[in-house]
C-alpha cells in the first residue's frame, strides 16, 4: 500500500507573493515502501476546485524524497488563490494538502483614450474634437466601478462592448428564466457582424453563469432572455460576443436556490457538534418548534421535547453544543446551536418537558478573537488596515483564525475579489481593530455598520457575503389584511430623539452638533458621544456628530406583520423562504379606515422572519420584522455611527454613550483596573496612576484643544521631586503640597532665625552659590527649603 506524505516546501501558508506566476515546491515522500506517485497541482480562486479560473498541472511518477515545483501556466490576478497538491502512488492510494495564498499585484490602470479630428480653422478658440471614449467592462480599482455611458449608434468599434444594467431577479431556482436588461448585445446571437444595417448585426454571443453554460430563449440590442440551467450553481452572469474578437459585458451576481417542494411543516433535525453537518437524529415528537432569522444576525431558535420520548430523553442527542437543523418544504432554512436545556423532571401533567434553545450557527464567529501581529511579543494591539477590501479585512482574520484551530468546520464561500455570486467588490476600507475583538463584531462593524455588505452562514455553514443581499419582489409579494395579514404593527420609538450632541475626541477635544429640524419639531434634546478612536479634528468630530444626528434627530419607527401563506391571482403559492427571502423588498398594503383617510402602502425590506409551528395543526405561521426602504440609508448611517468606537473591554464602548464617561461610580465598576500600571483609560480610577480621587485631582477635560492648535492650555501639574512632597489625606480627599525633606542633600546649619520678618538677599549670592532657607515649626522641626 505505502504512505504517499506530501509536505508543502514553499510559499507559507497563508503568505503573500507579488509574482502573477508563483512557484509552489512540494516534497513527496514514502518511508514505507517507497513506491512512486502522480502528483497534481489544482489552483483556484475558492476551496471547491470548480471555477472558471481552475487550473491544473500532474508529474507522473515522482519518486519518493522528490521536491517537485510548480509553476502555474496562467498568470493569477489580485486576491487570495487557493492551492491543492494529490498525491496518488501506484497502489492506489491517495492524499492531499491545501493552502491558500495571497496575490498583490500592483495596480493596472487602464486610461480612457480620444481621437482629435481638427478643423484648420486660423483662430485655435475654433478647434473641434470628437472624443470617442471606450466603455470599460474589466474594472480596473482606480475607476470606483465608472463607466463611459454609451448607446450602440454612437460607438464606431465592431462588435459593441456590451453591458448588463440588471437582471429581472438576483435570486432563483434552476429552470427559471431571466432576462438580462442593458446594451450593446447585438440584435441576435447569430453570427451576423456585416449586415449593412449596424441595428440588425449579430456577433455571435453566450451568456455564462460563472462557468455553465446557459441557454438563451431570446436576444435583442437592449435584453436577453436564458434559462438557468439545472446543473448551475450561484456565480456571476456575464454576456461573451465571440465576432470579430472576443468581448465580455460586466458582472451581476445570481443566486441559484434549491427548488422548493410542497410544505410539510416545520421539520427539526439534531447534527452532532463533532461534524455539525451530519445529521443523527430526527425529532419527529418536539413541539413549540419555532425559530428567527435576522439579517446580519445569529438569529435563535427554540423546542419543546418530553424526557419520556426515545429522542428527548437521549443525552447524546438533546445535549449543549449539538445542533438543530431547521427544514421547510424539503429545503434546509437554518440550522442553531444548543446553548440552554430547561428540564421540568417534576409536573403535574407528568410530561417531564424539556424546554431548548439557542442562538444561529453565526453566533460561532464569536469564539475567535482579533489577534495581534507579531505574536507571541507584538508590537501593536492595533490591526491596521489601510485601502483594503473590507472583506479580504474579515477573510484575512478569519483565515488567520482557522490556522490557529478555532471556527472548525466554516467554509468561506466568497474570495477578496467577489462576493458570493460573483459581483466585484469594489471599497477602499481604512479601519482597525483592538487585540480581542471577536470576529462577529468585525463582520458586525464591516457589514451593519459600514454598509460594506451582507452576511449570513448558511445550514452547511458557508460563509456568504453580500455586496447587497435581496431582490425587488415588490410587483409578485404583496399582503393585503383579508388576503394574508393576520396581525399587525407599526412600531414607532421616540425615546432616544437627541437633536444636539457633545462629541468628544482623544485628548479631551469637544464638539458640540446640532439638527436645527429636529429641534424644530422636538425641541431641543441634548446628549453625549464619545469618539476617542476619532482625532481631535473640528471636522472629523462635528462629521460624527452630524451623521449620528441624521437618524437619531428623528424617532424610530418599522413595522411588524404576523401572515400565513396565501394563494396569488395566478394560483401560486406565497410564502417566506418560497417566494422571498431576507432582504428582498416586497409589497404591504393596509387600507384607510374611519378618520385614517390615507393607510399603507409602501414597498418595505423584509429584516426578520420568525416561523412557528402550530401544534394542533402543522400549520406555519409567520413574523416579519419590516423597515421602509426610504430608511435604509439613515438606519446604515446610524449602525455606522453605533460602531464606529473600538471594541474595549467593555462593550457599552462599542456604541454611543448617554452620560459623561466617568461618573463616580465608574471607581468601584472599574476597580480592577487598579492592577494596571499603565493603561489607555485615564478616566478610570487606577492607584499606581492618581494618587487621589480621580473625580476630586484630575478633571475630566483638563482643556480644549484650539482649532488648528496642537498645544494643550489650563492644566498645570507640580510632581513630587527634590523640592516638593506630595501627600494624601485619605479620610478628608485633601492632597498637600510641602518641601521636601532631606531630599538627598547635606544642609547647613542655620545661621540666622527671623521671625514675622520680610527678607532680601543682595549681591552676597553668587551665580554658583547655593542657598538655603530654614522654615521651623512648633515642635521645633526644620524644613530646607533650595533658593
Amino acid at each position: 500500500m505505502g504512505l504517499p506524505i506530501l509536505t508543502l516546501v514553499n510559499p507559507p501558508d497563508s503568505s503573500s507573493t507579488a509574482s502573477p506566476t508563483p512557484t509552489l515546491s512540494v516534497l513527496y515522500e514514502d518511508p514505507v515502501d517507497y513506491v512512486d506517485a502522480n502528483i497534481t497541482l489544482e489552483v483556484d480562486r475558492i476551496g471547491t476546485f470548480n471555477t472558471s479560473y481552475y487550473q491544473t498541472q500532474t508529474v507522473i511518477a515522482v519518486t519518493s524524497g522528490t521536491t517537485k515545483d510548480f509553476t502555474v501556466a496562467t498568470p493569477l490576478s489580485s486576491g487570495f488563490w487557493y492551492w491543492r497538491v494529490i498525491a496518488t502512488n501506484t497502489d492506489g492510494t491517495t492524499v492531499s494538502e491545501t493552502m491558500a495564498i495571497k496575490v498583490e499585484l500592483g495596480a493596472v490602470k487602464r486610461t480612457l483614450y480620444q481621437y482629435e479630428n481638427i478643423t484648420k480653422y486660423n483662430d485655435w478658440k475654433n478647434k473641434r474634437t470628437l472624443y470617442q471614449y471606450e466603455n470599460i467592462a474589466k474594472y480596473g480599482p482606480d475607476f470606483s466601478n465608472k463607466r463611459a455611458l454609451y448607446q450602440y449608434e454612437t460607438i464606431t468599434d465592431d462588435p459593441p462592448f456590451p453591458y448588463i444594467r440588471s437582471l429581472s431577479s438576483t435570486r432563483a431556482e434552476t429552470g427559471s428564466v431571466i432576462t438580462i436588461s442593458g446594451n450593446g448585445f447585438g440584435k441576435t446571437d447569430a453570427n451576423d457582424p456585416d449586415n449593412p444595417d449596424r441595428a440588425l448585426r449579430g456577433y455571435g454571443g453566450f451568456v455564462y453563469i460563472g462557468a455553465t453554460l446557459c441557454n438563451v430563449l431570446s436576444w435583442s440590442w437592449t435584453e436577453i432572455e436564458f434559462q438557468i440551467p439545472d446543473s448551475a450553481q450561484s456565480g456571476a452572469v456575464k454576456v461573451v460576443l465571440t465576432v470579430p474578437t472576443v468581448r465580455e459585458s460586466n458582472v451581476i451576481g445570481l443566486e441559484v436556490v434549491q427548488k422548493f417542494a410542497e410544505e410539510t411543516g416545520l421539520e427539526l433535525y439534531v447534527c452532532d457538534r463533532s461534524n455539525p453537518n451530519k445529521v443523527v437524529a430526527y425529532l419527529e415528537s418536539a413541539t413549540d418548534k419555532t425559530f428567527q432569522l435576522l439579517m446580519n444576525n445569529p438569529g435563535s431558535g427554540q423546542l419543546t421535547i418530553s424526557r419520556l420520548d426515545a429522542d428527548g430523553g437521549n443525552r447524546d442527542l438533546i445535549r449543549d453544543q449539538n445542533l438543530i437543523l431547521c427544514k421547510i418544504g424539503g429545503r434546509s432554512i437554518f440550522k442553531w446551536i444548543i446553548e440552554s436545556r430547561n428540564p421540568q423532571y417534576v409536573d403535574s401533567g407528568e410530561q417531564q418537558l424539556i424546554k431548548v434553545s439557542g442562538r444561529g450557527v453565526l453566533s460561532i464567529l464569536e469564539t475567535a478573537v482579533v489577534y495581534p501581529e507579531g505574536m507571541p511579543t507584538p508590537e501593536s494591539l492595533e490591526r491596521e488596515f489601510v485601502g483594503v477590501r473590507g472583506a479580504a479585512i474579515l477573510r484575512q482574520l478569519i483565515t488567520e483564525a482557522k490556522s490557529r484551530g478555532a471556527l472548525v468546520g466554516i467554509e468561506l464561500d466568497f474570495t477578496a475579489d467577489e462576493d458570493s455570486i460573483g459581483n466585484p467588490w469594489t471599497d477602499s476600507t481604512s479601519i482597525s481593530f483592538h487585540a480581542g475583538t471577536p470576529l462577529l463584531e468585525v463582520a458586525n462593524r464591516l457589514g451593519e455598520g459600514m454598509g460594506l455588505f451582507d452576511y449570513e452562514l448558511t445550514p452547511d455553514l458557508k460563509l456568504k457575503l453580500y455586496r447587497s443581499k435581496g431582490t425587488n419582489k415588490y410587483e409578485e409579494v404583496r399582503y393585503r389584511p383579508s388576503q394574508a395579514i393576520i396581525t399587525h404593527q407599526n412600531q414607532s420609538d421616540a425615546s432616544k430623539v437627541t437633536n444636539t450632541v457633545l462629541v468628544e475626541g482623544e485628548g479631551g477635544a469637544i464638539v458640540e452638533a446640532v439638527h436645527a429640524e429636529g429641534q424644530i419639531s422636538w425641541g431641543r434634546r441634548e446628549g453625549y458621544l464619545q469618539a476617542r478612536n476619532i482625532k481631535s479634528e473640528w471636522s472629523a468630530l462635528q462629521s460624527y456628530g452630524n451623521s449620528f444626528l441624521a437618524t437619531a434627530a428623528y424617532a424610530a419607527w418599522g413595522i411588524q406583520g404576523t401572515v400565513t401563506d396565501f394563494l396569488d391571482d395566478s394560483g401560486e403559492r406565497l410564502a417566506p423562504f418560497k417566494s422571498y427571502e431576507l432582504g428582498d423588498w416586497i409589497g404591504w398594503l393596509i387600507p384607510p379606515e374611519g378618520t385614517d383617510e390615507i393607510g399603507f402602502d409602501g414597498r418595505l425590506r423584509v429584516k426578520g422572519i420568525t416561523c412557528q409551528e402550530d401544534n394542533d395543526t402543522g400549520h406555519l405561521k409567520y413574523t416579519l420584522e419590516l423597515n421602509n426602504v426610504m430608511l435604509e440609508h439613515d438606519i446604515r448611517i446610524a449602525q455606522l455611527v453605533d460602531r464606529m468606537a473600538q471594541f474595549s473591554r467593555s462593550t457599552t464602548l462599542t456604541s454611543p454613550s448617554t452620560e459623561v464617561s466617568a461618573p463616580l461610580a465608574h471607581n468601584h465598576v472599574h476597580g480592577l483596573l487598579n492592577n494596571l500600571d499603565e493603561d489607555d483609560h485615564p478616566q478610570y480610577y487606577n492607584l499606581a496612576r492618581h494618587a487621589a480621587d480621580l473625580h476630586e485631582s484630575v478633571p475630566r477635560v483638563s482643556s480644549i484643544r484650539a482649532d488648528g492648535e496642537d498645544e494643550l492650555t489650563g492644566a498645570v501639574e507640580i510632581a513630587a521631586g527634590v523640592n516638593v512632597s506630595v501627600t494624601q489625606e485619605t479620610l478628608n480627599k485633601q492632597i498637600m503640597i510641602s518641601a521636601g525633606i532631606n531630599s538627598g542633600i547635606s544642609l547647613p546649619t542655620p545661621i540666622e532665625e527671623l521671625r514675622g520678618q520680610m527678607f532680601f538677599l543682595e549681591g552676597n549670592v553668587g551665580i554658583s552659590d547655593q542657598a538655603y532657607i530654614c522654615i521651623k515649626d512648633s515642635s521645633d522641626n526644620y524644613t530646607w527649603l533650595t533658593l
